[in-house]
């Protein structure tokens, strides 16, 4: 159990900070921790066999049904409601973005629809990064202007490439002219091979 394990654990990795560690050690490790449950490990299978451990734990799959189900009825023409995410996490909206965004690669949501999600959900403005990337790329898709001109801030407030490049390269299919201004102003402040690629990407 986590109580046990835990501090096993954070011993194994204290012990070998800064060293190196190979399956072997760890069994041996394991082993000499916990004899009466490693007998019932089939090490080999768990370090040689192909596919998924037989023992893959049984995870709570509840958020991410109940997030796909929100998108489901949002496409189908519901309106959003406050009381529809009152209690998610982040990750859940994150799924819910993500159902909406697959989406929208076949039939963009609505400006009308976006606005009322922006100020239902509390997407408009929000300060989480994973969150406002993927809300802005919705709104691109659909020439929402508050989405476009967001991405162009948040585009070249950071630096991750997972967000300025895929911002960069989805406002080009929109506002490319807008989008190469945007880039020429702040190329650098962006770091080299951020600036390298999507200067390649925009074609500048």
């Amino acid at each position: 159990g986590d109580g046990a394990f835990g501090p096993f654990l954070k011993a194994y990795f204290d012990d070998l900070a800064y060293g190196h560690t190979d399956p072997p050690m760890l069994r041996d490790r394991y082993t000499a921790a916990f004899p009466e449950a490693a007998a019932q490990v089939d090490w080999d299978h768990w370090f040689l066999a192909p596919g998924f451990p037989a023992e893959k734990p049984a995870y709570d799959n509840s958020g991410v049904e109940q997030a796909n189900a929100l998108a489901r009825r949002l496409l189908d023409g519901a309106s959003p409601q406050a009381e529809d995410v009152k209690g998610w996490t982040a990750a859940e909206h994150i799924v819910l973005l993500d159902a909406l965004e697959v989406s929208a690669e076949a039939q963009p949501l609505s400006v009308a629809q976006l606005d009322a999600l922006g100020a239902t959900y509390g997407y408009n403005g929000s300060l989480n990064s994973e969150l406002r990337h993927r809300f802005d790329l919705l709104g691109i898709r659909s020439g929402r202007e508050a989405n476009i001109a967001d991405a162009l801030d948040f585009a070249t407030s950071q630096g991750r490439m997972k967000f300025t490049r895929v911002l960069f390269k989805a406002l080009k299919k929109v506002v490319p002219e807008r989008a190469r201004e945007q880039f020429r102003k702040n190329e650098a402040r962006l770091h080299p091979i951020c600036a390298k690629m999507v200067a390649r990407d925009l074609e500048v």
